[in-house]
């Protein structure tokens, strides 16, 4: 409940601009002109101060939605253009959607998972140039989680004796980081 109190203030909240001090009564300023996305900017980063605090770390994104907060090592990367030559839309939204699937505040366990699978299908779409630029046997390995560790097939052979978030956000950032 408290998150979606955060968005929505973010939603509404405006930086006032021009006013009157209305001293009558100690009433205090009526400002009739606001800035929206300044006052959005000064929110989110008051409210992201406070929110990296949180077990794990939340941020208030661009859009006004509470995302998990990626290792610093990591943020470079969410951010990142897609690499030159793989701007196809398919690539990219698949790309957009696994990063915004992962990162939800309310993700599952099979959200991220998807998530995962979303960036395996990515890459499986650019295993003709990763042959190019990986050791062979690096580029079967990654293939070989994807297929026997729980995230593209559900049988019995997948292997699940792990834990499951710990595993999930280890490919996320690997995918993620091969595509790159």
């Amino acid at each position: 409940t408290l998150f979606d109190v955060v968005e929505v203030m973010h939603d509404l909240i405006s930086k006032p601009i021009e006013g009157r001090y209305h001293s009558f009564n100690e009433c205090g300023w009526h400002y009739q002109t606001f800035d929206k996305i300044e006052g959005q900017q000064v929110f989110r980063n008051e409210m992201n101060r406070v929110l990296r605090l949180a077990d794990p770390p939340f941020e208030l994104n661009e859009e006004g939605h509470l995302v998990e907060r990626a290792p610093t090592e990591f943020r470079q990367l969410l951010e990142a253009p897609v690499p030159p030559g793989t701007e196809h839309d398919l690539i990219t939204s698949r790309i957009d959607a696994a990063t915004t699937r992962f990162r939800a505040r309310g993700a599952s366990l099979d959200d991220r998972r998807h998530a995962v699978r979303d960036l395996a299908d990515v890459l499986e779409a650019l295993r003709r140039d990763m042959k190019n630029v990986m050791l062979s046997k690096d580029e079967s390995e990654l293939f070989n989680i994807a297929n026997n560790f729980a995230i593209r097939h559900n049988n019995r052979q997948q292997r699940g004796d792990y834990d499951r978030l710990i595993w999930l956000r280890w490919a996320f950032y690997v995918y993620l980081a091969t595509i790159h």
